[in-house]
């Protein structure tokens, strides 16, 4: 279901509340000469679902790319970065470093910018990116680490590691190296924004 993808304590907003701040969007638009996408509308609706659910925080993610998607509206405490491979080629550019640069598009002065790439083309244009900007960019394999990696019957178990010390025995019920390293973003992510975890 659409209602799916805005969700608040994991609980998707019910369909007649979607519906009724899309039709508030529209009664606010009418007249005004602004066509919005569907993502335009769905991002919109989920920033007006949770500020009427007063949430502590809220976790947005990209529809596509970054520099021009419409999430970047958002000025948040944080940004990630995950994996940049050759993905929507066709809109965000045919080479890993013209990817790259579209997702850079995230980043905003004094926030700090977690990401998992480790590839150097990838790296490259976000360190320039995140230098111009002045974000903080965290790397994965330098500034925080993914250790002992093991695969379980269930999913993943690894060690988590920073300046801030190492969390053992991470079990995530997800298989992938992939996954291990969004998990330990995450962590850092937190641990950058100076929760106790």
């Amino acid at each position: 279901s659409v209602c799916e993808r805005i969700r608040v304590d994991g609980v998707p907003i019910a369909p007649e509340a979607l519906l009724s701040i899309i039709d508030l969007i529209d009664i606010s638009l009418a007249g005004k000469n602004i066509d919005l996408t569907w993502f335009d509308m769905m991002t919109l609706a989920a920033l007006l679902h949770f500020s009427n659910s007063w949430v502590d925080a809220a976790v947005i993610e990209t529809g596509l790319g970054g520099r021009l998607d419409s999430t970047n509206i958002i000025t948040p405490a944080a940004a990630v970065i995950t994996d940049i491979s050759l993905d929507h080629r066709h809109i965000l550019g045919s080479t890993v470093e013209l990817i790259a640069a579209e997702k850079a598009g995230i980043m905003k002065p004094g926030i700090p910018c977690v990401t998992t790439n480790t590839g150097d083309a990838a790296v490259k244009v976000l360190l320039d990116h995140a230098r111009k900007t002045g974000a903080h960019l965290a790397l994965f394999g330098a500034e925080y680490h993914a250790d002992r990696i093991d695969r379980t019957a269930d999913g993943t178990r690894f060690d988590y590691s920073d300046e801030r010390g190492t969390i053992k025995d991470i079990e995530l019920p997800l298989p992938g190296l992939f996954q291990t390293k969004n998990a330990a973003a995450v962590i850092r992510t937190l641990r950058l924004l100076g929760s106790a975890f």
